[in-house]
């Protein structure tokens, strides 16, 4: 009982990270010096209070096991292009073959921020991917493997498909919406149905819809989902509104994959996988919740905590 407490309690979680943070960087190395620059949204540098100071302070690169030292710095924001720029330069005191590079970038902008770097020397190129759970990464400039590539593509999928809070609030809303195991499958496979042709065909609305009316989106049918759980308890057609919330999931993946030059196909896989164990773990939890004696008061709690949050992070978002 105290178990399924715990989980249900989860379906509810709260939401305050970007859908897509997503920022490019290229590291461009000539004999033992390296020019590295980098691009970002404008508005999600907007918040930090030194930007020049703390995006090298986050941004470390070293062969040999000495760390390069960095020469200069600077940074502008082009609120025309509503995008903010870093250049620095680095010297290595030692350079082998092999390149390593330590970003955390995740501390300064949002947790969920994903940082791409592509690495060019003599013609060369590696491409490394950090986040919250991968800070440090190796650049060998050599091809990866075909099952290397794949993995560490399917890998990134798995963090924008569900590893962010703005993800996780739209699953939890969903498997709350799944009255039954049939219901669950029918909520799923709609989910699926209409994110796959988004993620595949979405790129005429990457321009159109931006990273936060993404998030405004998501956060608002997750609110909707909630509200009808608790008001419409016996309503049909659930499924509906789970292929709307596919088209936001899909949109947002053709963002990062466009973003990262990333195989569709690889990150799609990774996205998916994560999302139906997230479904089948939230699910079944919610399933079994509704045979319980008490489970009707956990899930219409687990339902005004997570209308919420959503209500919350959509005026969030659209302010």
């Amino acid at each position: 009982m105290k178990r399924s407490c715990i989980l249900l309690a989860s379906l509810a979680c709260p939401v305050a990270a970007h859908v897509v943070s997503l920022s490019t960087g290229e590291l461009r190395i000539e004999g033992a010096r390296a020019r590295y620059e980098l691009r970002m949204p404008a508005y999600e540098a907007a918040h930090i209070a030194t930007p020049e100071a703390a995006v090298f302070a986050n941004l470390a690169f070293s062969s040999g096991g000495q760390r390069a030292r960095l020469l200069r710095r600077s940074c502008r924001m082009d609120r025309e292009q509503g995008a903010f720029y870093c250049e620095g330069e680095f010297e290595f005191p030692a350079l082998e073959e092999q390149i390593d590079a330590t970003c955390t970038f995740h501390r300064i902008v949002v947790p969920n921020h994903v940082h791409v770097l592509r690495a060019v020397r003599d013609g060369r190129e590696d491409q490394a991917v950090f986040d919250a759970s991968y800070t440090e990464a190796p650049i060998r400039f050599a091809p990866p493997g075909a099952l290397a590539t794949a993995l560490r593509q399917a890998a990134s999928g798995v963090v924008q498909g569900a590893g962010g809070i703005a993800q996780l609030l739209c699953l939890c809303a969903l498997a709350l919406a799944a009255r039954t195991r049939r219901e669950l499958v029918t909520v799923a496979a709609a989910f699926a149905a209409t994110q796959l042709p988004a993620v595949w065909m979405g790129g005429i609305l990457t321009g159109r819809f931006t990273p936060r009316f993404l998030e405004a989106g998501m956060a608002l049918g997750a609110a909707y989902v909630a509200a009808e759980v608790l008001l419409l308890p016996a309503a049909s057609w659930r499924w509906v509104m789970a292929g709307v919330l596919g088209l936001f999931f899909g949109v947002n993946l053709r963002h990062f994959v466009s973003g990262s030059g990333f195989h569709t196909g690889y990150v799609l896989i990774g996205a998916l996988a994560a999302q139906v164990a997230a479904l089948a773990l939230l699910g079944l939890t919610r399933v079994k919740a509704g045979t319980m004696r008490f489970g009707g008061g956990l899930i219409r709690g687990a339902g005004t905590l997570l209308l919420a949050a959503g209500l919350v992070r959509f005026v969030l978002g659209i302010r």
